[in-house]
């Protein structure tokens, strides 16, 4: 299987409503977190320092989730997008009838009863990354290397023999 990556600069081609899935190619952050006195808020204070990098593949998706101003206005009052709307743009709706635009990459992951997003951001230094608030400003938890399309593995013509010989 041949995988061409692309640059995250070039992303997907996504209709408007939906969304794919995408290999990934990232670089995962891990850090040592020290924690320290309080800040003048009174909160704990912390720092995170960067212990180890390591490249991985891992899925990411790419969504193409806006809706138009009317749109918006049709949710306010019948708490759901149009028939006319793309998509499934209704499955952006949270429990309280928000919609929550989302244009780029994210991670996606289940977390107490419900699917959580982290939305993939350019930095400054024209990295993208997803920045966990638990590890401080400026501390990406994963760096976006590279995305390829999300293809399935082809049926081999010949299986592999995992048979396992007695002794």
């Amino acid at each position: 299987m041949n995988v061409e990556w692309q640059n995250p600069n070039v992303p997907p081609i996504v209709n408007r409503g939906e969304t794919v899935k995408v290999w990934a190619l990232i670089e995962s952050c891990v850090y040592d977190t020290k924690w320290g006195g309080l800040d003048d808020d009174g909160k704990a204070t912390r720092t995170s320092t960067l212990k180890s990098r390591a490249a991985r593949v891992v899925e990411l998706h790419y969504g193409n989730v806006s809706a138009t101003p009317d749109e918006i206005a049709y949710v306010e009052e019948h708490g759901e997008f149009p028939d006319s709307a793309p998509g499934r743009l209704d499955e952006w709706l949270d429990e309280n009838g928000e919609f929550h635009a989302l244009h780029g990459f994210y991670r996606e992951y289940p977390d107490e009863g419900g699917m959580c997003i982290d939305a993939v951001t350019e930095i400054s230094s024209g990295q993208f990354c997803i920045n966990s608030g638990w590890y401080g400003e400026g501390n990406p938890e994963i760096i976006l290397l590279a995305w390829a399309e999300f293809e399935k593995p082809p049926v081999p013509e010949k299986f592999p023999d995992f048979t396992i010989k007695a002794a």
